[in-house]
């Protein structure tokens, strides 16, 4: 009889894989075994995908998108910028879902490695394309924000609309500040206040100011 593996061990071999450096080339590598090896490596490996900075994972995001959604990004260029994106294309996965831990600061410095360029203009698409991740996010339980470039978020897109119900799952929120002050805005007070009224699970709360924690604190 052919020796057979749970797919319950298949899924903690994998999993245990993400402790080593090279993970993710490990993870793409196990993604060609079979059907369900994908399936399985895919949550896996883009549970965080923009820890690593790496460009193409703005298209590969965008792509997701619906094609209202990507013609606002396309208006976002202009004739010195154009990236082809073929909105009819759709990848195999609907990657976005399967995002965990989102980090404000990471997905727009990857965008900019992405375009290249840094110009006033482009923060736009910045703000357009955090909304639009957070539309489709629906299982993050890490949310990682700079409360002052969420002011700057919200200038650039003041229709901005944080879903909270996109962050039921949420267990850990870390807060960055460059100095202790008011929000400019009514929508980043009311962001706060929905988390503490919906975000049921939140476990842990981190506030920072420059590179030292403020508070640090454990919900049980």
């Amino acid at each position: 009889m052919t020796p057979y593996l749970p797919d319950d061990c298949i899924y903690d071999i994998l999993e245990y894989l993400q402790d080593f450096r090279d993970f993710r080339s490990i993870l793409f590598n196990c993604m060609l075994v079979n059907r369900f090896w994908c399936r399985t490596a895919i949550p896996l490996l883009y549970a965080n995908p923009f820890a690593t900075c790496k460009k193409g994972i703005i298209l590969t995001f965008t792509l997701c998108f619906s094609k209202e959604e990507i013609l606002q990004l396309k208006n976002q260029m202009n004739n010195n910028f154009m990236i082809n994106i073929n909105d009819e294309y759709k990848p195999l996965f609907d990657y976005p879902k399967y995002l965990k831990i989102y980090n404000y600061s990471s997905i727009n410095f990857t965008i900019l490695g992405w375009i290249n360029s840094y110009k006033r203009k482009y923060k736009k698409f910045c703000s357009i394309f955090n909304q639009l991740i957070l539309n489709h996010c629906i299982n993050i339980d890490r949310f990682n924000i700079d409360l002052v470039k969420l002011d700057s978020f919200i200038e650039f897109n003041p229709e901005l609309n944080i879903p909270i119900s996109n962050l039921t799952k949420l267990n850990s929120l870390t807060l960055e500040l460059a100095k202790l002050q008011a929000f400019k805005h009514e929508i980043g007070k009311e962001f706060l206040n929905n988390i503490i009224i919906h975000c049921l699970n939140l476990k842990k709360l981190e506030i920072f100011e420059i590179t030292q924690p403020i508070v640090s604190r454990d919900f049980y």
